[in-house]
């Protein structure tokens, strides 16, 4: 039976870990799901950071925002609070609108 810690790092990863590794954490061992599920999100929000950090050249809003990425991923890691996981999707949203808004 999943704890509810589970439960809730399954919930997070679903929306920014890819389908193929989100399969492959629900199967995983029991003792083993937790650190791996929170090793793939906190992968996930890096490797986005990362693409967005290449997409922002030239857009001074974007890499202003850019520079709080990696101490929100920092502060999720503390505790992996479900509220600090969306304050950091949101914030990487932002900075892909502002970054699609000085585009076009």
């Amino acid at each position: 039976m999943k704890s509810n810690e589970e439960k809730i790092l399954l919930k997070l990863a679903k929306k920014v870990v890819e389908k193929q590794t989100y399969k492959n954490l629900k199967n995983l061992a029991q003792d083993e799901i937790i650190h791996a599920t929170k090793y793939a999100i906190i992968t996930a929000l890096e490797k986005k950071y990362e693409i967005l950090s290449k997409k922002a050249k030239n857009n001074f809003k974007a890499e202003n925002l850019l520079l709080i990425v990696p101490s929100k991923i920092k502060h999720f890691k503390v505790n992996y609070d479900k509220d600090e996981f969306y304050k950091v999707c949101k914030l990487l949203s932002k900075i892909e609108k502002e970054i699609q808004n000085v585009a076009i």
